[in-house]
């Protein structure tokens, strides 16, 4: 699923956009769930046990976002 423009929007003018908090807010949960089944599609394919994350800027927090949220 991919966001609207408005939910992208409220999710840039939160505070923890800005302060680099790293939040899932619902303007960055579709970017989490993405991640989430490519990360999952590469060890089924791979048959590894863990996968490393590279990324740069918004990648980067995407990166540690992921990992924050892993339960």
């Amino acid at each position: 699923m991919v966001p609207l423009p408005s939910q992208v929007a409220r999710a840039i003018l939160t505070r923890g956009f800005w302060s680099s908090t790293l939040t899932t807010h619902p303007g960055y949960t579709w970017y989490l769930e993405r991640l989430h089944a490519t990360v999952g599609a590469a060890l089924a394919e791979t048959g590894a046990e863990k996968v490393d994350l590279v990324g740069h800027s918004a990648g980067g927090w995407l990166a540690r976002a992921y990992i924050g949220s892993a339960e």
